[in-house]
């Protein structure tokens, strides 16, 4: 079964998919991406090779730490375990900033801030 990422995360096509979540996956099936890209509210974009990852790590109470040859990306936010396992797989293409969501229900996963620094 070709399950696309709105039917595994129940989210309507009414809304582009980057707005709805703080990340988005390879489709089953699909080729993994090459770069992360990685996306600020303020419209700033970068985008990091995988093949310079050499550590993840997830801390729920601080969040996660992406840790690069050429940049250490730190990612705040809640409920990042999902996001955690799928950087372990390589199936993330982008991961977008949403800032303080309140609204949203707390099991929900947000990433309120990224930070990227250069090494």
């Amino acid at each position: 079964m070709n399950e696309s990422m709105h039917e595994r995360f129940g989210v309507g096509r009414k809304k582009p998919v980057l707005e709805r979540l703080s990340f988005s996956l390879v489709p089953v099936g699909g080729s993994r991406p090459l770069m992360l890209d990685l996306r600020t509210r303020g419209g700033d974009a970068t985008g990091i090779a995988y093949s310079y990852l050499q550590t993840v790590r997830h801390i729920p109470s601080v969040g996660l730490t992406l840790s690069f040859t050429t940049h250490l990306v730190t990612l705040h936010g809640r409920n990042l375990g999902e996001l955690y396992l799928s950087l372990l797989a390589q199936a993330v293409r982008s991961i977008v900033e949403q800032g303080e969501h309140d609204r949203e229900p707390e099991e929900a996963l947000v990433v309120s801030r990224i930070r990227v620094e250069e090494l």
